[in-house]
C-alpha cells in the first residue's frame, strides 16, 4: 500500500504561513525580501512570461470564497528555499548590483531567456514560483491540495528524475511506465485516480505538476496508453525529412534522365548512354548547381537517392540496341588518352554530343507541345515496332520447354497520336515483309481513325516521328508516300523527324515496356487475348489485326525518282511549291534553323500523281513463312498437356485455318478489300475541308450572356443599333 499524506486541514497547514502582499498589484510573497525585490524592480507593472507555464484546474466561485476566508487566518511561514537565508540573498543581490555597475550592463536583462527548458524546469526560482502559484489557488490540483504538501527539495528531486533523462523518447517512456504502474486493472482502460510520488499517493494533476509536465503532454500520453501503446517513440518516427537541396537534386536527376536517357521497350527503365558514369553525372550536377549558386548534397546522398528513388534510371555496360558510333569512338578515345589535357578535351566533345542529342529530343517534344496547343492545325504522330520475341503466340507467363517449342511470331506496330491522346497497335505475323509497305499501310490506317475524331477531317500539318531503320522508315518509298499525301492536299505540310542513332527510344518504347510488363504477369494464347492485353495497358489504346497491306512501292514506283545520301539528315519537310510541285527539303539535325534543298533539286521526288482513280494493289501473303503445320502440331501438344483450354485451342485452330486461306481469299476478293481499306473518298474529303476550331461559346451560352446584360443593366440599354432621321434646321 502506498503511504498517505499527513492528514492536516488546509487551515492548519496555512496557519503556519505568513504572506506579504504588494500594495500595487496585491500579489503575495512568502518573504519580505521577495516583496521588496518585486517592488524595486517594478515587476507588478509588467507580465512575467514564465509564471503561467503550468496548466491548473479551474475552480468554482464557492471554492474561491472559501479560500479567501482561509487567507485571513494565515499568520506565519518559515520556509527558507534550499537553505538560503535572507542575508545570503541580500548579499548576492548587492554583489550583482556592484558587478552590473562595473560592467555597465543592463540590469533588466532577463537571463532566463538564455536557459534551456530543462535548466529552467529544475531551477530553484522556478520551483519557488510554482509553489507560490499553487498556494494562491484554492484548488491547485484537487481538494486534498496534494501539490502543496511537498517541499521544494522533493519537487527538485522529482524533476531531476524526469528531466535528467536524455531525449523526448526516454522522458515519454518514463510517463508511460508511470501510467502502467498506476493502472489498477492492467488493461489500460481504467481511469487513473492516483500516482505514487516519492512514496505518497497524489492525484494525477499533482503528479504531472510536480514533475514539470504540461497538461497537454500528460493527456497526450494518457491517450497513447489507452490506445495500447507501451513504448514511447519520437513523434516524427517513420517520416524522413529531406532538405530543399535533396529535392532539388532529385528533380535535376529526373530531368537529366528524361533528357539524356532512352526509354526501354521491354521493361520500365531509362538507360543513359553507356559512356556515362555515375561519378560523371554527379560532377555535372555539381557544375549545374554552381552556375546558380544552389546548395548541393553530398556524393553519398546523391548516389543513395539515385539507387532508392530512381532504380529505373540505369547506365548499362553496353547498349542493348543500335550503338551510337560517336559515343563509342569518344569513349574509346577517353580510355586511350595519354594526357590529362587530351582526356579533358575528349570529354568536352562527349559532353557536347550528349547535349546535342538532348536538344534533338527537345525538338521532338516541342513539336508534340505545338500540336497540343494547336490541335486543329497540327497533328503529331510517332510510329515504331515492338520486339517480336515478347509477343509470340501462344504466350505463357510461366514457360516450359514444351510451351516454347512451337510458336508463331507476331509483330506489333505501335502508334501514338499525341494531339488527341490515343494510341493504336496493329498486329501482324510474318506473312508479309516488314518494309515501307507496312509503314505506309499503318500510317494510312491511323489517319482514317484520327479523321473520325475531327468529323472526317484532318489538320493541315503533320509531324511524323519514326525510327532510323532504312528498311521500314527511312527510304524513298516512305518519302514518296508522304509527298503523295501533300500533292493530294491531304496535308499542306509534312515534317519527318529522326533522333540520333543509338538515342532513338522515346515514349512509344515506353508504351511497349508497359505491354511487355503486363505480358510478364498474364497469359496471352490467342490474337484476341493479345489485343486485350495491349488495350489493358493504357485507357486510350485500340488494338487490331492487319488483314492486308498495300503495295505502295509498286503504286508510286513509276511516278517517283530515286533518292540517295538521305541516311545522314535527321529532319525532312514536304510541301507544295508556287507551281503546285512537290518541294522536298532537309536539315542535318532538327536543331538547325535553315531548311536546305537537296542537290539537283530540279528533279522532283514525286513527279506527278498516279492516274486518277487508280489504287495500289495488295501485297501477296507468303504463307510458307508461317510454318502452319508445325504450329498446329505444337497447339495440339499443348492442348493434350493441359496448357490450352478447349476455347483457346478452338480460337487458334480458326486462326490457323484463316491464315492458310488468306492468299486464296485475297486473290478472290481483292477488289472488295481495296474498296474497304483504301480511303479514296476520305482523302478527297480531307483535301476539301480542314477542321474548324470549336467555338468559344455555344449558342445557348451566348443567349445567357445577352440575358446577363439585359438583367443587370441599370440603364436598360439595348445592343440593337437604331437609325433615326436627322431633323433639318430651318434658316
Amino acid at each position: 500500500m502506498l503511504g498517505r499524506l499527513p492528514e492536516a486541514s488546509d487551515r492548519d497547514f496555512l496557519a503556519s504561513i505568513k504572506f506579504f502582499s504588494c500594495d500595487i498589484c496585491s500579489k503575495r510573497y512568502t518573504s519580505q525580501l521577495d516583496k521588496d525585490i518585486h517592488v524595486s524592480r517594478a515587476h507588478c507593472t509588467v507580465n512575467e512570461t514564465r509564471n503561467n507555464v503550468y496548466d491548473f484546474e479551474e475552480s468554482s466561485d464557492g471554492e474561491e470564497e472559501g479560500m479567501n476566508n482561509t487567507r485571513e487566518t494565515v499568520e506565519t511561514y518559515n520556509w527558507q528555499y534550499f537553505g538560503d537565508t535572507g542575508e545570503d540573498v541580500e548579499r548576492e543581490e548587492s554583489d550583482d548590483e556592484e558587478d552590473n555597475e562595473e560592467d555597465g550592463s543592463d540590469v533588466s536583462q532577463d537571463p532566463e531567456k538564455r536557459k534551456s527548458k530543462r535548466e529552467w524546469i529544475v531551477e530553484e526560482t522556478t520551483i519557488a514560483r510554482f509553489l507560490h502559484e499553487c498556494l494562491q489557488r484554492p484548488v491547485p490540483c484537487c481538494r486534498d491540495r496534494c501539490v502543496t504538501k511537498f517541499s521544494p527539495e522533493i519537487i527538485k528531486v522529482c524533476r531531476h528524475d524526469l528531466w535528467d533523462r536524455r531525449g523526448e523518447v526516454q522522458r515519454g517512456q518514463f510517463i508511460l511506465d508511470s501510467l502502467k504502474s498506476a493502472d489498477r486493472r492492467g488493461d489500460g482502460q481504467a481511469t487513473i485516480s492516483h500516482f505514487n510520488c516519492q512514496g505518497y499517493r497524489v492525484c494525477p494533476t499533482a503528479w504531472y505538476l510536480l514533475y514539470g509536465i504540461s497538461r497537454s503532454s500528460y493527456y497526450m500520453y494518457v491517450d497513447k496508453f489507452k490506445s495500447g501503446q507501451v513504448t514511447a517513440h519520437h513523434n516524427s518516427i517513420g517520416m524522413l525529412r529531406r532538405s530543399a537541396a535533396y529535392w532539388l537534386a532529385h528533380a535535376w536527376l529526373r530531368q537529366f534522365g528524361e533528357g539524356f536517357g532512352d526509354k526501354m521497350p521491354d521493361n520500365i527503365a531509362i538507360h543513359l548512354p553507356s559512356s556515362m558514369t555515375k561519378d560523371g553525372v554527379f560532377e555535372k550536377y555539381i557544375e549545374k548547381m554552381a552556375e546558380t549558386k544552389q546548395k548541393t548534397v553530398a556524393k553519398s546522398t546523391f548516389l543513395t537517392m539515385w539507387r532508392e528513388e530512381m532504380p529505373g534510371l540505369k547506365i548499362p555496360k553496353t547498349s542493348r540496341f543500335n550503338k551510337c558510333d560517336v559515343c563509342h569512338d569518344l569513349r574509346k578515345a577517353v580510355r586511350e588518352a595519354t594526357t590529362a589535357d587530351l582526356r579533358a578535351s575528349i570529354k568536352a566533345d562527349l559532353d557536347l554530343h550528349w547535349e546535342q542529342q538532348k536538344q534533338e529530343r527537345q525538338v521532338y517534344w516541342g513539336k508534340v507541345a505545338s500540336s497540343l496547343s494547336e490541335p486543329m492545325s497540327k497533328l503529331s504522330i510517332i510510329i515504331d515496332g515492338m520486339d517480336q520475341t515478347k509477343t509470340s503466340l501462344p504466350h505463357f507467363m510461366q514457360t516450359t520447354k514444351e510451351s516454347e517449342k512451337w510458336k508463331m511470331k507476331m509483330h506489333v506496330t505501335g502508334v501514338l497520336v499525341h494531339t488527341i491522346g490515343v494510341g493504336y497497335a496493329f498486329i501482324d505475323n510474318l506473312r508479309w515483309p516488314h518494309d515501307s509497305n507496312l509503314t505506309c499501310t499503318v500510317l494510312l490506317a491511323t489517319l482514317r481513325k484520327v479523321a473520325t475524331k475531327y468529323n472526317n477531317r484532318l489538320p493541315d500539318t503533320l509531324f511524323l516521328q519514326m525510327d532510323n531503320c532504312w528498311r521500314e522508315c527511312k527510304n524513298r518509298f516512305v518519302f514518296a508516300f508522304l509527298g503523295y499525301l501533300v500533292l493530294r492536299n491531304v496535308f499542306r505540310e509534312v515534317q519527318v523527324g529522326y533522333l540520333l542513332v543509338g538515342h532513338t527510344h522515346e515514349d512509344v518504347d515506353q508504351f511497349f515496356s508497359q505491354v511487355a510488363y503486363r505480358l510478364g504477369k498474364e497469359d496471352a494464347t490467342t490474337v484476341e487475348e493479345l489485343a486485350k492485353t495491349i488495350e489493358a495497358c493504357f485507357p486510350n489504346v485500340q488494338a487490331e489485326e492487319l488483314d492486308a497491306i498495300f503495295d505502295v512501292k509498286e503504286y508510286l514506283g513509276d511516278v517517283s525518282n530515286n533518292l540517295e545520301q538521305h541516311s545522314c539528315p535527321h529532319a525532312f519537310r514536304f510541301r507544295k511549291g508556287p507551281n503546285n510541285e512537290l518541294v522536298f527539303e532537309y536539315k542535318d539535325y532538327g536543331i538547325d534553323d535553315v531548311w536546305k534543298l537537296p542537290h539537283q533539286d530540279e528533279v522532283r521526288l514525286v513527279e506527278s500523281l498516279p492516274p486518277a482513280g487508280s489504287r495500289p494493289s495488295l501485297v501477296k501473303p507468303r504463307i510458307e513463312r508461317l510454318e502452319l503445320d508445325q504450329f498446329e502440331t505444337g497447339v495440339s501438344a499443348l492442348f493434350r498437356t493441359g496448357k490450352l483450354t478447349c476455347m483457346q485451342k478452338g480460337s487458334l485452330d480458326s486462326y490457323i485455318a484463316k491464315q492458310a486461306m488468306s492468299l486464296e481469299v485475297q486473290d478472290r476478293r481483292e477488289r472488295h478489300i481495296l474498296n474497304a481499306l483504301w480511303p479514296e473518298m476520305d482523302m478527297q474529303a480531307w483535301a476539301a475541308e480542314r477542321p474548324m476550331p470549336a467555338p468559344v461559346f455555344t449558342q445557348e451560352e451566348r443567349k445567357r450572356i445577352a440575358n446577363l446584360y439585359t438583367s443587370f443593366n441599370k440603364h436598360k440599354k439595348t445592343s440593337e443599333p437604331k437609325l433615326k432621321k436627322k431633323r433639318k434646321i430651318r434658316k
